[in-house]
């Protein structure tokens, strides 16, 4: 099971792409998948608050051309191993889930970083990872739909 979690994690951090990205965001997000060996990520949980989509404290500010993304993430599969990662924010915490935005944040963007967890009691094939985000920015060409639409896709958090 451990180890079948690698490919289904990347498969979860794909879906959002291949449901709500454009033409452009495929080629750019999944073809680089396909020419060698790589994966993705899905990050909706956080610390206290489980997969709430409702609830989520990771904020994500436009701000003109990109989202300033801040917030934490925890028990992501993949985090510390994908070429990128589908991170579920919200632009507006009273909006609930009509304020969440999926925003697809590549390896090595400053202020991004991921924090292997340690001390699992099964499943120790596959890496988990808490994400933190401080300060990212994200530009507006990385979010998968509109502002609002991130929980009403068919894959949504």
């Amino acid at each position: 099971m451990g180890i079948y979690t690698i490919p289904m994690a990347s498969d979860l951090g794909i879906t959002p792409v291949l449901l709500a990205g454009t033409e452009e965001q495929k080629e750019r997000f999944l073809r680089p998948l396909t020419e060698k060996p790589a994966l993705a990520a899905f990050a909706l949980s956080e610390p206290g608050n489980g997969s709430d989509a409702a609830a989520l404290k990771t904020r994500a500010i436009r701000q003109g051309d990109h989202y300033v993304l801040n917030g934490t993430k925890m028990w992501i599969s993949n985090g510390g191993e994908a070429e990128w990662v589908v991170v579920f924010a919200t632009v507006n915490p009273e909006l609930r889930h009509k304020g969440v935005v999926a925003l697809v944040v590549e390896r090595g963007t400053p202020g991004f970083k991921a924090v292997k967890i340690h001390g699992k009691m099964g499943q120790r094939a596959s890496g988990t990872y808490e994400l933190v985000f401080e300060d990212v920015k994200v530009p507006v060409e990385n979010r998968l739909g509109e502002e609002g639409e991130a929980s009403k896709s068919p894959c949504r958090p």
